[in-house]
């Protein structure tokens, strides 16, 4: 399970790469991947489709093609793995 939370109102934040890759695909804007004690946190612009798209994706009813979810999540976890290995190095 993941650790979903609203972190403010303008944003979405989510250590569910799973879920994040679902979001991006789906055309919610990523703002930007933080790093807290060398875990990888995406962080969405908030929009009223989350909502819709975290329920369909916990439901089994959300439809994306597979090439684009392949390299959304190929992309998202690159920016992930460099964003935690540099903190580390700091």
């Amino acid at each position: 399970m993941s650790s979903n939370n609203l972190s403010s109102p303008a944003e979405y934040k989510t250590r569910d790469i799973y879920l994040s890759t679902s979001l991006k695909a789906c055309s919610i804007p990523l703002i930007r991947v933080e790093s807290h004690e060398g875990k990888g946190f995406f962080v969405f612009k908030y929009s009223s489709k989350i909502d819709d798209i975290i329920a369909d994706y916990h439901n089994g009813k959300l439809k994306i093609d597979a090439r684009t979810l392949f390299n959304v999540w190929k992309d998202l976890k690159s920016l992930a793995f460099s964003v935690t290995n540099n903190n580390q190095k700091s």
